[in-house]
């Protein structure tokens, strides 16, 4: 929100440095431009209105469940529960209390497998002792498996990758991993690892 607000009060600066120059360089005209402040608090309400909906958003978690029939399963295989998460974005945005919420509602979907779609941590923070210790709660019968998102390999991928790992979450980099009847491939950013 204050990028926002300063990236307006920086236009509305240069509209008015704009505005002052043609009146200095074409002062016969008679033509004034002016500017008032209804537009600059205008896109200020606007910015804060998407401001606070997308925090909104980002704070409720949304949960779909699917039914999918697997063909050329073994016989008599029993139904597996998959819990698939992701962008969890760990850090200043998403307080200890918001973490324990989302870990609560995988655990009550009760998942024979967890797997985790990366971008668990914000750019900013890489996370804390105390983010592990909630992520530490994710257990399943055949695991809990994840890959690195784009957010997690800003600045250095190892330092994520290694807190998710003592976290007990088994990280895939282009392979896969046989999980009950099925074989579960983790593929990587390929720009990852670049950072």
């Amino acid at each position: 929100f204050a990028f926002f607000c300063i990236a307006v009060f920086a236009g509305f600066d240069a509209l008015s440095i704009i505005a002052w120059c043609f009146r200095r360089i074409f002062p016969a005209c008679g033509f004034t431009p002016r500017l008032s402040s209804r537009p600059a608090l205008g896109l200020i309400f606007l910015f804060a209105c998407v401001f606070g909906y997308g925090r909104y958003e980002a704070r409720s978690l949304q949960t779909i469940r699917l039914e999918i029939a697997v063909p050329g399963l073994p016989e008599g295989t029993n139904r597996l529960r998959l819990v698939f998460a992701a962008d969890f974005h760990i850090g200043p945005q998403t307080g200890r209390n918001m973490l324990r919420h989302t870990v609560d509602t995988i655990l009550s979907e009760r998942p024979d497998c967890i797997l985790l779609g990366g971008d668990m941590f914000d750019d900013a923070m890489r996370g804390t002792p105390g983010d592990v210790t909630e992520l530490r709660r994710l257990s399943a019968p055949l695991g809990v498996y994840g890959v690195l998102g784009n957010h997690d390999a800003f600045g250095d991928w190892r330092r994520p990758q290694t807190m998710l790992r003592e976290a007990g979450i088994h990280m895939l980099a282009d392979e896969a991993v046989a999980v009950g009847p099925l074989r579960i491939l983790g593929l990587d950013d390929p720009k990852a690892r670049e950072h």
